[in-house]
């Protein structure tokens, strides 16, 4: 018995199909193969599976393998669940049942006939006896035999007696279900009909058309409930009914069969579900639009240079619909199913399909930087990260660095968006491509008075910036009238004449993508009641004039919840999503949990149950996506104005909706907790009851509702009002109540103390617990009291990085750093130099053994470090600072050196003069510094930064240009009078995402592209964007030889692309024939064939193109769909000697109809006929041939025999022989 922890469950599977007794007992063909078949499927799911004897067990074999499984599964199985499962006949004796074992041989005699049966065979009380002393917790016993039913109730008594007498400890609960093929009086089909329904359930779960949220792909584990009920949808049989009995208290345990934890590629599924511009289990693919920012953002990444890309613009504008078609298309599964869905069209921008490792999206709603980090390297399939600075270190190891996608910023909570921003978003933006979709909400506490967003940007990260409003986009009108035309279409109505209005409507909206959403479902209903009537008015009538208008109208006019028993729950669609309003961090998870919110919020002794939350989610899955967390499904609104919308909505009585969703939570874990310990408590519970008791507390009696709940179980609840109290006082602070925050930071950091005093476990709590008291006392004027828990922050955090560097170092500098903040408030400023300076050490450190993840912190403490040592009046050991860590990091990290050199200068430069002169000198030879290990990005940096200098003021510039004449002996470069619109114009020009639409762009820029001008700002952009340099060679040789002269060749090379990349002949036929003018053009083959390495693949294709070019289009497809057309095509080939034709024949038979020896003898014949007998290879045809069928090999031979006749030249003849001979000759 290998260890329980390797094993999920345990498996005991009995099968006999032949048996010594063969009249008595005929053989049940198939029986043993089905068993193996179901015991692969539960190895594949995690189970520990013994199939006893090997198949066909005698008495002896059963007994003693039996317990030996039940004996160890008690021993390692650690509780897990126990699934028994029986195949073969079964009798009745004294009508009692017993199975029967492969020697069981009952004979003739009457009396001793019911003996032996009972003394040989197998009752179901002694099966289960041995499942139930196994000790697994949840047992579920399949019987398929004849009188099967028998057994359902007495395995019931023997558990109920069982459990009877012994105590459960706390924390645990028992559950045994039992299924048998037939009712006790009825035989049942040989064929094992109960096993086949199972192995159906085990590979494709249950057959249902409804929502079954248990057997969601987020959910490890089903119950033994749930698949007891999925049974009898994958029943098939006649004649025979299948009996089941439960007992005790189930609860997910059994591996499900369609889970799919780590398999998906890295996405979310809210960005999925915007990418299809539809809600949740809506069919079809409608995104349209947003071409220029899809291609800009397209060609940003396959710069993959760092940088931030950041998609704003108010709620409902399509953020996530633009991010979420990045990242359907970047994704295998999702880009297929967009292509089968017709989603991917013909000019559309696509990102391509990326690697998992170099490519991952998370939604950041709900989460801080520690969650957000941890998705991130879920997603990417790397080690859990402790913190933001070990998930920077992670990516530093990949050898390509990846594109991180990052929707909902603005969805993070109050109190966690500036870690988020700063520890997360920030500093990888420096070391990678981050695409980010937010609001503008996040980023405004950072703006300085009257600066944009772009600047404030540019000032924290660098350079590498890119901002889209998406409300500004010129062509959202078209894009939502677009949008309106698809969905009619799937819809089979005409809402042609009607899509400019609603998208004139739409746009002056607030959130006119989500706006356009709502509304065409409405209109897409009237223009079926409607028929003919076709006026614009006349359907836009009464249409919702509002996202919020809209909504209601759908919950009031939707459907309405009446159970099986004909009870009716009016308001169990409002209660349900509102429950889900309130959900914290992914959504929340169903079989507890969200019922429990529910009933909650709707008062008058309603209780929701699981099928409310099926038929909600089947109803209104248009609101609704799926998630997961952990091993469990979880579920959350579609959009935040949903969200916002419904928590507007007040608790039963008038109470406050928060307040109400806070009690229910707590209440649900009093009852899991009474029933089962803490650990039955759901991991949402424990995970987000102090987020709850947060939003209920700012303002509101959420703490307090807490404290109670410390009353009742002090040692589990403490560290959740601790942590609930961080909360608040983050939330208070970031509403200026700064004394209030002090309050509650107070009492979390008492809490964390008495909790690290009892177990250490607790210190790295109250290390931050104490840097945030430190932080609110600072804000609330008590710079001086704050000093104290700054202080003992940083003591903890020394102590823990004593025992384990690698995890508290970074959290160790941040302290310090916060502390010489802290001190340099009360005036102390040569007291803030030491731990300045020693978080600086810290940081150089940690930058020599990974620099770009830490390289951003490490100029961040340079500059902190910097700044107080100015602020003393030292400026010279500010300077030297930045010149000692350079030095350190010279030899082993010369690129790490040039970006600390840089931040000097850009810090003398800051200062007054002479210091400010040193920063320009700095600067400028960094511009100038052409040597190897001078990162282009830092060049670019310092050239923006000379730039933005010079534009300060007239003096600013006439100083620059002095200093740069006196240094190099020239004029100010070109470059530092670059204009800003001549600098977006050529970012513009190369983001175009075709060569199709750079060939209109210069066009219509021509002289202004063409200028010296643009040729400086490509010049500059080349020194970080490879493209930037390849659209330099353009510009060149445009200018010399002519737009017609350069385009057509790299237009061809598009075309090509995209035909290549058509999935099947089909789709590849249309296309040729969309590019015809282009394709059948020699210079289409040229292209494709002038490489050194033309694959199978490619080969076909110039095939096709030749065949087009000389005949037609359909028939250059029928040779890749239909194998006679092509042998024609070979045919003729040979007939008129054309070598060429031949050998593109020989390509499409290998690739296409994988007829390898026909392949292989054409192309040897292409070879004779163009000359080339030098490059024959008998001996693979030889070996091609051993392996191919008669018939084939008796054509070719004709084949090439006719042509050796035919031959004029004796040589070439003998050398038609020999491969006639190669195909003839008999190999051993």
């Amino acid at each position: 018995m290998n260890e329980a922890s390797e094993f999920k469950a345990t498996a005991l599977c009995v099968v006999c199909e032949s048996y010594d007794d063969s009249r008595t007992f005929p053989q049940l063909v198939g029986a043993k193969a089905q068993m193996e078949e179901i015991a692969g499927l539960l190895e594949g799911l995690g189970f520990d599976v013994r199939l006893v004897g090997g198949g066909n067990p005698d008495r002896a074999a059963f007994d003693r393998e039996v317990e030996e499984w039940s004996e160890g599964w008690r021993r390692s199985g650690g509780r897990k669940p126990a699934l028994i499962l029986w195949s073969g006949h079964g009798v009745l004796a004294d009508d009692e049942l017993r199975l029967v074992l492969s020697d069981l041989k009952p004979g003739d005699h009457v009396g001793t006939r019911k003996v032996r049966i009972r003394r040989q065979g197998v009752s179901t009380e002694e099966l289960i006896g041995y499942a139930v002393s196994s000790e697994a917790d949840q047992i579920l016993v399949v019987v398929d035999t004849c009188y099967a039913g028998d057994g359902v109730g007495d395995g019931v008594r023997t558990v109920l007696k069982h459990w009877s007498e012994i105590s459960l400890p706390p924390g645990r609960t028992k559950w045994l279900g039992s299924m048998a093929s037939c009712q006790r009086n009825e035989t049942s089909d040989g064929d094992g009909p109960l096993l086949r329904a199972l192995a159906a359930v085990l590979r494709e779960g249950p057959r249902t058309d409804e929502y079954l949220s248990a057997w969601s792909a987020h959910n490890e584990l089903v119950s033994g409930v749930e698949l007891l009920a999925a049974l009898p949808t994958r029943w098939e049989a006649e004649g025979q009914r299948p009996a089941r009995a439960a007992v005790g208290d189930e609860r997910p345990a059994f591996p499900n069969p369609l889970a799919r934890p780590g398999t998906a590629p890295a996405l979310v599924e809210h960005l999925v579900l915007a990418a299809r511009g539809v809600g949740h289990r809506e069919e079809g693919w409608f995104f349209s639009g947003r071409q220029r920012v899809l291609g800009e953002i397209i060609a940003w990444m396959e710069a993959a240079t760092p940088g931030l890309f950041l998609v704003t613009g108010p709620a409902g504008c399509g953020k996530s619909a633009v991010l979420g078609r990045v990242a359907t298309l970047a994704d295998p599964e999702q880009r297929q199913e967009a292509e089968r869905q017709g989603a991917l069209r013909e000019g559309d921008p696509d990102p391509g399909v990326r690697d998992a490792r170099s490519f991952a999206a998370v939604h950041l709603r709900g989460l801080d930087a520690t969650q957000a980090a941890a998705e991130l390297a879920a997603r990417l399939g790397l080690p859990e990260p402790r913190n933001a600075d070990a998930l920077r270190a992670e990516l530093r190891e990949l050898p390509t660095p990846p594109v991180l996608v990052l929707d909902g910023l603005d969805e993070v909570p109050a109190e966690h968006t500036q870690g988020v921003i700063e520890e997360l978003v920030f500093p990888l933006s420096r070391m990678l491509p981050v695409l980010v979709g937010s609001r503008e909400r996040p980023f405004r506490g950072r703006l300085k008075e009257g600066e944009t967003l772009p600047d404030a940007l540019v000032r924290h990260i660098g350079d590498s910036v890119t901002t889209v409003d998406l409300e500004a986009e010129p062509d959202t009108r078209q894009d939502i009238a677009e949008y309106v035309r698809r969905r009619c279409e799937a819809a089979e109505v005409d809402g042609a004449g009607v899509a400019e209005a609603l998208a004139d409507r739409a746009t002056a909206q607030d959130g006119g993508f989500l706006f356009a959403r709502l509304v065409t479902g409405f209109l897409v209903a009237r223009l079926r009641e409607l028929e003919g009537l076709q006026g614009t008015e006349d359907l836009l009538s009464g249409l919702p004039d509002s996202v919020e208008a809209a909504f209601e109208e759908d919950l009031h006019s939707g459907p309405r919840r009446v159970r099986d028993d004909g009870t009716e729950l009016p308001s169990a669609a409002r209660d349900l999503l509102t429950a889900l309003a309130w959900a914290a961090g992914r959504g929340m998870p169903a079989g507890g949990v969200w019922e429990a919110v529910a009933s909650a919020l709707g008062g008058q002794g309603v209780v929701y149950d699981e099928g409310d939350l099926d038929w909600v989610l089947s109803a209104y899955g248009r609101y609704i996506v799926e998630d997961g967390a952990g091993t469990q499904a979880v579920y959350r609104l579609y959009h935040r104005e949903f969200v916002s919308h419904l928590r507007r909505r007040e608790g039963p009585g008038r109470a406050a909706a928060e307040v109400v969703v806070l009690r229910a939570v707590v209440d649900l874990l009093k009852r899991q907790a009474e029933a089962g310990g803490w650990e039955r408590v759901d991991p949402y519970v424990q995970t987000w009851l102090s987020r709850h008791a947060a939003w209920a507390s700012v303002p509101g009696p959420g703490i307090d509702v807490l404290r109670d709940l410390v009353v009742w179980d002090r040692e589990n609840a403490l560290p959740h009002l601790a942590e609930a109290l961080l909360e608040v006082s983050v939330a208070l602070s970031g509403n200026a109540h700064h004394t209030a925050a002090v309050e509650f930071a107070r009492e979390a950091t008492d809490i964390y103390r008495d909790l690290a005093d009892r177990d250490t476990v607790c210190l790295p709590d109250l290390a931050g617990s104490l840097n945030n008291l430190a932080n609110h006392l600072a804000e609330a004027g008590d710079r001086q009291g704050a000093l104290e828990p700054a202080h003992e922050a940083v003591r903890h955090y020394t102590q823990l990085a004593r025992t384990n560097p690698a995890a508290y170092l970074p959290n160790l500098a941040g302290s310090l750093n916060n502390l010489a903040i802290r001190l340099a408030e009360t005036g102390d400023r040569q007291g803030a130099l030491e731990p300045a300076h020693e978080a600086v050490r810290i940081r150089r450190q940690l930058a020599h053994t990974n620099p770009a993840a830490y390289l951003p912190n490490l100029a961040m403490a340079l500059n902190n470090l910097a700044n107080h040592l100015a602020e003393t009046g030292d400026e010279p050991a500010a300077i030297q600072a930045y010149t000692d860590t350079a030095a350190g990091l010279a030899q082993a990290h010369p690129a790490a050196t040039r970006a600390i050199e840089y931040e000097r200068a850009a810090f003398q430069l800051g200062r007054p003069e002479p210091t400010r002169t040193s920063g320009l000198l700095g600067l400028i030879r960094i511009v100038n510094d052409e040597s190897a290990d001078q990162p282009g990005e830092i060049a670019l940096r310092a050239r923006q930064t000379l730039r933005a200098h010079a534009h300060t003021s007239r003096d600013c510039r006439e100083s620059l240009e002095q200093t740069w004449r006196q240094e190099t002996d020239t004029a100010a470069p070109d470059w530092l009078s670059l204009s800003e619109d001549t600098l977006n114009l050529v970012v513009e020009w190369v983001n175009t995402p075709t060569w199709t639409d750079s060939r209109t762009f210069w066009s219509r820029h021509a002289d202004a592209l063409g200028d010296d001008e643009a040729a400086t700002a490509l010049a500059e952009f080349a020194l970080a964007w490879p493209v930037a340099e390849q659209h330099q060679r353009i510009r060149e040789l445009v200018l010399s030889e002519g737009v017609d002269s350069v385009f057509p060749a790299l237009i061809l090379r598009d075309t090509l692309s995209g035909w290549l990349a058509c999935e099947n002949w089909d789709d590849s036929k249309r296309f040729f024939q969309e590019h015809s003018e282009l394709l059948l053009d020699e210079s289409a083959e040229k292209a494709l064939t002038e490489t050194d390495d033309v694959t199978p693949g490619i080969a076909v294709h110039a095939a096709l193109l030749r065949i087009a070019r000389t005949e037609d289009i359909d028939t250059a497809f029928q040779c890749v769909q239909d194998r006679g057309a092509l042998q024609r095509h070979a045919l003729r080939a040979l007939n008129d000697g054309d070598a060429q034709a031949l050998a593109y024949a020989a390509a499409i038979e290998g690739s296409v109809f994988d007829d390898e020896l026909s392949s292989a003898t054409h192309h040897q014949a292409a070879l004779l006929l163009a000359g080339d007998p030098e490059s024959l290879d008998l001996d693979a045809l030889a070996e091609a041939a051993s392996e191919a069928d008669p018939e084939t090999r008796n054509r070719l031979t004709s084949e090439l025999a006719t042509l050796a006749t035919r031959s004029s030249d004796p040589q070439h003849t003998a050398h038609w022989f020999r491969l006639v001979q190669a195909l003839t000759q008999t190999r051993p």
